[in-house]
C-alpha cells in the first residue's frame, strides 16, 4: 500500500528510481504488475461468478458500474484492472492499518476510560446484532472516527482543482485550476479545528 501510494504522488521519481542499480527499485515495475494482475482477477472473478447476483443484495458491487456495458465505454480493460487492484488494496490494507492503530490506542493506560466505555456500549448488544445496530452506536462511531483522525490509513496527499471561480488561500490567490494539496495529517492537528489535537 506504501508503495502505491508514494507512485500517485511521485510517479516520475519512480519511473526514474527503477533504473538504479538498487535491486529493490528494479523489482518496484513488478509490485505494480502484480496489483494490475490481481485486479485483472477480480474482474474476471466477478464476470465468471459475481455477475449472476449482481441485482440481488448479496451481488452489490463497485463492479456493477464498472462494468456496465452501457455506461463507462472509455475505460479500458487495463483501467478496469488497476480500478480493482486500487479498490483491494484500499479495502483490505487500509482496514488492517487502521484497526491497529485504534486498538494500539485503546489499550494504552491514558486511555483507559475510553475503552471501558466503548466495552459498556458495545456490550449491550449481542454478538450477532446486525451492522445497522453496530453503526448506531455513537460511542464506537466517535471511537473510530477519532482513531482515523489521528491516524488515517492513507498518508498521501489529497490534491484537489480549485473550482471556477478561484480562491483566496491563506492570502495568497489560487486561479481556477490550479492543483493544491495537503495532507490529512496536517489538518487532523490543526489546534484551531480541533482542541488539543495529539489527544
Amino acid at each position: 500500500m506504501f508503495v502505491l501510494g508514494m507512485k500517485a504522488d511521485f510517479d516520475p521519481l519512480f519511473t526514474l528510481i527503477t533504473y538504479l542499480p538498487i535491486p529493490t527499485f528494479r523489482h518496484l515495475p513488478q509490485i505494480f504488475d502484480r496489483f494490475q494482475a490481481c485486479g485483472e482477477a477480480a474482474i474476471e472473478a466477478y464476470r465468471t461468478h459475481g455477475a449472476k447476483q449482481a441485482n440481488t443484495a448479496e451481488g452489490t458491487s463497485l463492479f456493477v458500474k464498472f462494468l456496465d456495458e452501457t455506461k463507462n465505454q472509455e475505460l479500458t480493460p487495463d483501467t478496469l484492472f488497476g480500478e480493482a487492484a486500487n479498490l483491494i488494496v484500499a479495502g483490505s490494507d487500509t482496514t488492517a492499518v487502521s484497526t491497529t492503530y485504534m486498538v494500539y490506542q485503546l489499550l494504552l493506560p491514558e486511555y483507559q476510560d475510553v475503552k471501558e466505555k466503548l466495552i459498556a456500549e458495545i456490550s449491550e448488544y449481542p454478538a450477532d446484532a446486525s451492522a445497522t445496530q453496530v453503526l448506531a452506536l455513537p460511542y464506537l462511531k466517535a471511537v473510530v472516527n477519532e482513531s482515523l483522525r489521528l491516524y488515517g490509513a492513507a498518508p498521501g496527499s489529497l490534491p484537489r482543482v480549485v473550482p471556477a471561480s478561484g480562491v483566496d488561500l491563506g492570502g495568497y490567490f489560487m486561479p481556477a485550476g490550479t492543483i493544491v494539496s495537503t495532507h490529512a495529517w496536517t489538518l487532523h492537528r490543526d489546534p484551531t479545528i480541533f482542541e488539543d489535537p495529539d489527544r
